[in-house]
């Protein structure tokens, strides 16, 4: 099932959902700590081929057009960011933690917890990255990389539906595909799961041969 692309961790008091909880947030918040930038081709790279220096937060913040009056940085319908004022609808502090927020994910696209200690979902071992990250209103940037949408590996049942003929399999092709989002880079550290290796696992994901070869694989058992 496809997850909410949303990541929370503001109320109305401007704290995360878990901020009744010192113990938990302790805990939590330190699972949302940025990777350790290593030399390799990961993110931009500097002149000398390792990755470029992290952007300080002002850095981030100027990059996205992000202001303490506009702090998602976005500019609906061509409106100059600058322009944009959110400060009549959200308190000072809402306007603080939404900026922090859109830092942390730049810093910690990978984290489970983010800095509210709320759960993201970051998961290193898919490359699925947290919750938020080039959603509506979200810079798509890390500091490993952009954040891209990449095909979910398709199901075996829904491989094999693809197959049928008599317009049958067009009409399953043409079905919304689920998507997940990956970080776009020649690497990552630790051998964290790139762009690339989501989309060839996608097209591995994609059943050969022939529908009536691939039905009598099934019914005997032996893979497709």
């Amino acid at each position: 099932m496809a997850r909410e692309d949303y990541d929370g961790g503001f109320s109305s008091d401007g704290l995360g959902a878990a901020a009744n909880d010192p113990v938990s947030v302790s805990s939590q918040v330190a699972q949302s700590q940025p990777l350790r930038a290593v030399a390799s081709t990961i993110g931009q790279e500097g002149a000398d081929n390792a990755i470029a220096d992290i952007l300080t937060k002002q850095e981030f913040f100027d990059q996205n057009n992000i202001t303490l009056t506009n702090p998602y940085g976005a500019s609906p319908f061509g409106v100059d960011p600058s322009n944009v004022d959110y400060s009549g609808n959200l308190s000072e502090q809402q306007r603080r933690d939404i900026m922090d927020l859109a830092y942390d994910r730049y810093r910690n696209p990978f984290a489970e917890y983010n800095i509210f200690g709320d759960k993201v979902g970051g998961n290193t071992e898919t490359g699925e990255v947290r919750y938020g990250l080039a959603s509506l209103g979200s810079s798509p940037t890390t500091f490993l990389g952009d954040v891209v949408n990449v095909p979910v590996p398709k199901s075996s049942s829904r491989s094999l539906a693809e197959m049928a003929p008599f317009g049958l399999g067009l009409l399953i092709r043409m079905l919304p595909q689920e998507k997940r989002k990956m970080i776009e880079a020649g690497s990552l550290p630790g051998g964290i799961p790139t762009a690339a290796d989501g989309r060839a696992e996608y097209e591995a994901s994609k059943r050969t041969g022939s529908f009536l070869d691939n039905i009598k694989a099934a019914l005997s058992g032996a893979p497709k």
